[in-house]
């Protein structure tokens, strides 16, 4: 009983520390003579028009090595997908940890693979690279790119 008390005490307190977000958090609470169960279900007010949703598994999505060079310039291949940041942030720093390349272009079609590696690209060209072209790793400096644009870069490692 003190257990069930707890619970519903720590949800609730939850839910007052998150009262700034909108979230609307409802809780339901069974309890049996030796076992309690306490599921809580949080539901956030939609993203405004136009702004790109992503989502993560908590997993890194799959990936190949396309083109490259030891500890040059490496093309990276995922899978098309709907990726957060930390997502692909997760794939390039795999990347580095296990080859140190310099410089890496991370895509999710092969039509682009030749295109990253291009200096001048035709505006055609450009709207493959805008559709295909997630990330580019210079250094330590991760700029997003294409459909990921709007996320900040950052720097990774050291």
């Amino acid at each position: 009983m003190r257990r069930t008390v707890f619970v519903i005490l720590a949800v609730a307190l939850l839910a007052a520390c998150n009262r700034g977000d909108d979230a609307e958090v409802t809780t339901t609470t069974t309890s049996a003579a030796l076992a309690t169960t306490t599921t809580t279900t949080v539901a956030t007010t939609a993203p405004p028009p136009g702004e790109v949703t992503t989502t993560t598994t908590g997993e890194m999505p799959g990936y190949e090595i396309i083109a490259g060079e030891s500890s040059g310039a490496y093309v990276v291949l995922v899978e098309p997908g709907n990726y957060s940041d930390i997502d692909l942030q997760n794939v390039i720093v795999d990347v580095v940890e296990r080859h140190a390349p310099e410089l890496v272009h991370l895509i999710d079609s092969r039509d682009a693979l030749d295109l990253v590696l291009k200096a001048e690209v035709t505006p055609e060209e450009q709207a493959v690279l805008d559709a295909h072209y997630y990330a580019k790793l210079t250094g330590t400096r991760l700029e997003f790119l294409g459909p990921y644009s709007n996320f900040e870069s950052i720097q990774i490692g050291s």
